[in-house]
C-alpha cells in the first residue's frame, strides 16, 4: 500500500481494511482462488492478523502448489514468502526464499535487494548469504 511506504499508517490501516473486505467477498464466490488468498494473507500481515496470515498464506499455496503449476505456483509461494517477511518470521521467509530462487521463478537477488517488503529480513545473515549464494552469473 503506498500510504504505508509513506509512512501514513492511518491512511494504510483504512485501505488495508477495505481490502480485506473486497478479498473476503472474492472468496466467498470463488474460495478456490489462490490469488485472492494470498493477496489476503498479505492484508492481515500487514494489519497484524499474524496466525490468520499464515493460514491464507498456507491455503493459498495448497491451492496452487508449485507440483501441480510450475508458473503459477512460485507465484503464490513468493507471495506467502512476503508474507512471513511482513511478520518478521524470518526463518520461513528464508526457507521460502532459498527454493524460488533454487529454481525457476520470476524472484530474483535484483529484488530481494531494493523491495522494501524485504527489510525486515535482509539484516540475517542467512538471507544475506542467499544473495551471494544466488545474485552470482
Amino acid at each position: 500500500c503506498a500510504q504505508k511506504g509513506l509512512g501514513n499508517e492511518d491512511a494504510a490501516r483504512v485501505a488495508f481494511l477495505k481490502t480485506k473486505e473486497l478479498l473476503e467477498n472474492q472468496l466467498q464466490k470463488t474460495p478456490d482462488d489462490a490469488d485472492a488468498q494470498v493477496w489476503l494473507a498479505k492484508v492481515l500481515a500487514w494489519l497484524g492478523e499474524g496466525d490468520a496470515a499464515r493460514a491464507a498464506a498456507q491455503k493459498a499455496m495448497e491451492l496452487r502448489p508449485e507440483s501441480k503449476d510450475a508458473f503459477g505456483g512460485p507465484e503464490i509461494a513468493e507471495g506467502a514468502a512476503e508474507v512471513y517477511a511482513i511478520l518478521r518470521d524470518k526463518d520461513r521467509a528464508i526457507e521460502l526464499v532459498d527454493g524460488l530462487l533454487n529454481r525457476p521463478s520470476s524472484l530474483t537477488t535484483q529484488i530481494l535487494r531494493v523491495n522494501p517488503i524485504w527489510d525486515f529480513v535482509r539484516d540475517d545473515p542467512r538471507f544475506q548469504a542467499l544473495l551471494v549464494k544466488y545474485g552470482k552469473i
